[in-house]
C-alpha cells in the first residue's frame, strides 16, 4: 500500500550515508566550467549537493549536513524496477527493516514530509472508460499529468493532500506483461494531514494501525463526482450531467447550492437506474485494502506478495518456491533458482536471503550469498530426513 515517500533525516547521517558501500555519492557538476552547481536550471541559488541512487531510491547530501531521501518503497521490494503488482503491510515491515538496517537509520530519526498510499484493483470495466467518467473530486477538477516513470495520471490538488487515479496496466505492458486491466487509486499526503493521523516519522509508520489508510482510500474515492455510464433511463438531464464542463460551470460562476442539487439528482438516478459502478469499485477497494493490510499470502514462512514465477511442475521441498528454471531432476532450490529470482523477482530472493542466510554473510557479494543459501537449503533438508530416520528406529 505504502509507495512513494519523501523523509528528511534529523542529526547528521552525512557521514554514516556518505561512507556506506551501497551508495556512490557523485556532485552536480556544469560541464561547461566544471564547477559544482549552485544554481538550478532557472538561475536560482541552490545548497551544494551529492546525490546517490540505490534500487530506485534517491539520496542527497547538502553540502550544510541535511540529508534527504526519496523514492517508492513498492519499487525497491522489486529492485526499483515497477510497482504494478500488489505490496502487502507484511512486505512493507520486511522493506523498511532491510532499508533502515542497510543504512543505518533510526526510525525516529526519518521526519515524512510526503507519504503516496494506493493500490491497485482489476476493475469490471475498461480503466479508461472509468478515468474518462470521473469529472471531479468534492468541487475540485482532476488534471491530466504527465511523468517520465507514472505516464499519464488524473490528479487533483487540496490544501493536505492529492487525490492520483489512472490506468495502471498501461503504465507497464510496454515492459512487462500486464493481463488484467488495472486501476490505479493513490492518496498523496502532505506533512500537515501526515501529523494530524499521528504519522511524524517512519517509526510512527511502523506502529500506526493501517486502518486510518484503508477508510480514507474508501472514503475519497466516495467523494468523486462520476457519471456512471450504465445509467439506464431517457431523461434529457442525463444529456447534461454526463458532461464534465456542465459541472464545472456551475462551480466557476459560485452556484454551488444549484451543483449540490443537481448532484443529489444524479445519485438518485445512479441508485435506481445503474449498476452503481462507483460503488462496486468501492467494494473492490475495501476488500483489496483488507487483504493487503492482513499481510496477503505466505509461502513455507517466507512472506511475499503474489508475483508471477516460473509455471509449478515442481517445487523446492523446502521452501515451496517453483524451480521449473532448474534441471529435472532437482528437488532443492539451488545456484540457477537464487540467480532467477534475483534477476526477475527480486523481492522475493531477499525473502530466501532473510530466512536462510545467516547474519554472518548478510554483506557478502550476491554470489557468494547464493552459494550459502543453497547450502543451508540443502542442509535443512538432510538433516530433516536424517531426523526422521532417527525417529523411525526410535518407534
Amino acid at each position: 500500500m505504502i509507495d512513494f515517500f519523501k523523509i528528511v533525516l534529523r542529526n547528521n547521517y552525512s557521514v554514516i550515508l556518505g561512507s556506506n558501500p551501497l551508495l556512490t555519492f557523485f556532485y552536480n557538476i556544469d560541464p561547461k566550467t566544471g564547477e559544482v552547481r549552485t544554481t538550478n536550471r532557472d538561475g536560482k541559488k541552490i545548497t551544494p549537493h551529492q546525490t546517490a541512487y540505490y534500487r530506485g531510491i534517491k539520496f542527497v547530501i547538502f553540502d550544510t549536513g541535511l540529508v534527504t531521501i526519496e523514492g517508492s518503497f513498492h519499487k525497491y521490494w522489486n529492485g526499483g524496477e515497477h510497482n504494478y503488482n500488489d505490496f502487502n503491510l507484511t512486505s512493507l515491515k520486511v522493506v523498511l527493516k532491510e532499508f533502515l538496517n542497510s543504512f543505518e537509520i533510526s526510525p525516529s530519526d526519518a521526519i515524512i514530509n510526503q507519504l503516496e498510499v494506493g493500490l491497485n484493483i482489476s476493475t469490471p470495466y475498461p480503466a479508461n472508460k472509468i478515468l474518462q467518467h470521473i469529472f471531479l473530486h468534492k468541487t475540485k477538477e482532476f488534471l491530466k499529468c504527465y511523468t517520465k516513470t507514472e505516464g499519464n495520471y488524473y490528479q487533483t490538488e487540496h490544501q493536505h493532500y492529492y487525490i492520483k487515479i489512472y490506468n495502471k496496466s498501461l503504465q507497464y505492458k510496454k515492459h512487462y506483461k500486464v493481463e488484467k486491466d488495472l486501476l490505479r487509486v493513490e492518496i498523496k499526503y502532505k506533512r500537515p494531514r501526515l501529523k494530524k493521523i499521528g504519522v511524524n516519522t517512519l517509526e510512527d509508520l511502523i506502529n500506526i494501525s493501517f486502518e486510518v489508510f484503508n477508510k480514507d482510500l474508501v472514503f475519497e474515492f466516495e467523494n468523486l463526482l462520476f457519471y456512471d455510464f450504465t445509467i439506464k433511463h431517457n431523461s434529457t438531464r442525463l444529456f447534461n450531467y454526463s458532461n464534465p464542463i456542465y459541472w464545472k460551470d456551475y462551480l466557476l460562476n459560485n452556484q454551488k447550492s444549484t451543483f449540490y442539487k443537481h448532484k443529489k439528482i444524479l445519485k438518485e438516478y445512479t441508485l435506481k437506474y445503474s449498476n452503481n459502478v462507483q460503488r462496486q469499485l468501492i467494494k473492490i477497494i475495501e476488500k483489496k485494502a483488507i487483504e493487503l493490510t492482513l499481510g496477503g499470502a505466505s509461502i513455507n514462512s517466507i512472506c511475499i506478495e503474489v508475483i508471477p514465477t516460473p509455471p509449478q511442475e515442481r517445487k523446492c521441498k523446502i521452501t515451496g518456491l517453483g524451480i521449473s528454471m532448474q534441471r529435472r531432476d532437482s528437488f532443492l532450490l539451488s545456484h540457477r533458482g537464487l540467480r532467477y529470482y534475483k534477476k526477475h523477482n527480486y523481492n522475493v530472493f531477499k525473502e530466501v536471503e532473510r530466512v536462510y542466510l545467516s547474519d554472518y554473510w548478510k554483506n557478502s557479494k550476491d554470489e557468494v550469498k547464493i552459494k550459502e543459501i543453497a547450502h543451508n537449503i540443502r542442509n535443512k533438508y538432510y538433516n530433516r530426513k536424517v531426523d526422521s530416520n532417527q525417529l523411525k528406529l526410535i518407534i
